[in-house]
Protein backbone atom coordinates (compact mmCIF):
# COMPACT_ATOMS: atom_id res chain seq x y z
CA UNK A 1 0.00 0.00 0.00
CA UNK A 2 1.26 3.69 -0.67
CA UNK A 3 2.45 5.48 2.03
CA UNK A 4 0.15 8.86 1.61
CA UNK A 5 -1.93 9.79 -1.20
CA UNK A 6 0.85 11.44 -2.73
CA UNK A 7 2.12 8.61 -3.82
CA UNK A 8 -0.81 7.87 -6.13
CA UNK A 9 -1.54 8.59 -10.19
CA UNK A 10 -4.18 11.03 -10.27
CA UNK A 11 -5.35 9.09 -13.28
CA UNK A 12 -5.02 5.53 -12.76
CA UNK A 13 -4.94 5.43 -9.18
CA UNK A 14 -1.41 3.21 -9.14
CA UNK A 15 1.16 3.96 -7.12
CA UNK A 16 3.51 6.36 -8.35
CA UNK A 17 7.66 5.96 -7.24
CA UNK A 18 9.18 9.45 -7.01
CA UNK A 19 11.61 8.55 -9.56
CA UNK A 20 9.14 8.02 -11.99
CA UNK A 21 6.29 10.79 -10.78
CA UNK A 22 5.66 14.40 -12.92
CA UNK A 23 3.83 16.85 -10.73
CA UNK A 24 1.54 19.66 -11.56
CA UNK A 25 -1.85 21.56 -9.82
CA UNK A 26 -1.00 19.64 -6.69
CA UNK A 27 -1.45 16.15 -8.18
CA UNK A 28 1.08 13.48 -9.06
CA UNK A 29 0.98 11.22 -11.94
CA UNK A 30 2.85 8.91 -14.08
CA UNK A 31 4.35 10.37 -17.27
CA UNK A 32 2.10 7.91 -19.81
CA UNK A 33 -0.78 8.65 -17.72
CA UNK A 34 -0.50 12.37 -18.46
CA UNK A 35 -3.38 12.94 -20.80
CA UNK A 36 -6.10 15.15 -21.81
CA UNK A 37 -9.62 14.03 -20.78
CA UNK A 38 -11.07 14.74 -23.70
CA UNK A 39 -8.92 14.00 -26.61
CA UNK A 40 -6.39 11.66 -24.63
CA UNK A 41 -3.55 13.44 -26.20
CA UNK A 42 -0.37 13.31 -24.01
CA UNK A 43 0.23 16.77 -21.94
CA UNK A 44 3.50 18.05 -21.33
CA UNK A 45 4.18 20.00 -18.19
CA UNK A 46 3.48 23.86 -19.33
CA UNK A 47 1.43 22.69 -22.22
CA UNK A 48 -1.70 22.03 -20.47
CA UNK A 49 -5.09 23.68 -18.72
CA UNK A 50 -6.64 22.29 -15.69
CA UNK A 51 -10.25 22.77 -13.90
CA UNK A 52 -10.23 23.21 -10.68
CA UNK A 53 -13.79 22.29 -10.09
CA UNK A 54 -13.75 19.22 -12.18
CA UNK A 55 -10.39 18.42 -11.18
CA UNK A 56 -9.75 17.45 -14.94
CA UNK A 57 -6.63 18.13 -16.93
CA UNK A 58 -6.64 19.25 -20.74
CA UNK A 59 -4.61 20.12 -23.72
CA UNK A 60 -5.36 24.39 -24.55
CA UNK A 61 -7.71 23.47 -27.35
CA UNK A 62 -10.51 21.33 -25.49
CA UNK A 63 -10.22 23.46 -22.30
CA UNK A 64 -10.84 26.54 -24.84
CA UNK A 65 -13.51 24.54 -26.74
CA UNK A 66 -15.09 23.60 -23.18
CA UNK A 67 -15.11 27.43 -21.64
CA UNK A 68 -16.68 28.67 -24.77
CA UNK A 69 -19.39 26.07 -24.82
CA UNK A 70 -19.96 26.49 -21.23
CA UNK A 71 -20.18 30.33 -22.02
CA UNK A 72 -22.32 29.54 -25.18
CA UNK A 73 -24.63 27.14 -22.82
CA UNK A 74 -25.35 29.51 -20.01
CA UNK A 75 -26.16 33.27 -22.24
CA UNK A 76 -28.15 30.28 -24.29
CA UNK A 77 -30.32 29.52 -21.28
CA UNK A 78 -30.20 32.99 -20.26
CA UNK A 79 -31.32 34.80 -22.97
CA UNK A 80 -34.43 31.75 -23.29
CA UNK A 81 -35.53 32.39 -19.79
CA UNK A 82 -35.69 36.03 -20.48
CA UNK A 83 -37.26 35.60 -23.55
CA UNK A 84 -40.03 33.58 -21.87
CA UNK A 85 -40.43 36.14 -19.34
CA UNK A 86 -40.97 39.14 -21.82
CA UNK A 87 -43.21 37.31 -24.15
CA UNK A 88 -45.49 36.18 -21.34
CA UNK A 89 -45.67 39.50 -19.86
CA UNK A 90 -46.41 41.16 -23.92
CA UNK A 91 -49.48 38.10 -23.75
CA UNK A 92 -50.68 38.96 -20.40
CA UNK A 93 -50.72 42.93 -21.13
CA UNK A 94 -52.50 41.94 -24.87
CA UNK A 95 -55.02 40.20 -22.64
CA UNK A 96 -56.17 42.87 -20.60
CA UNK A 97 -56.90 45.23 -23.64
Amino acid sequence: LPKSFNDICHFCSKRVYVMERLSAEGYFFHRECFRCDVCNCTLRLGGHTFDSQERKFYCKIHYAQRQYSTSWGRFRRTTVRWLFKYFTLLRLFKCRK
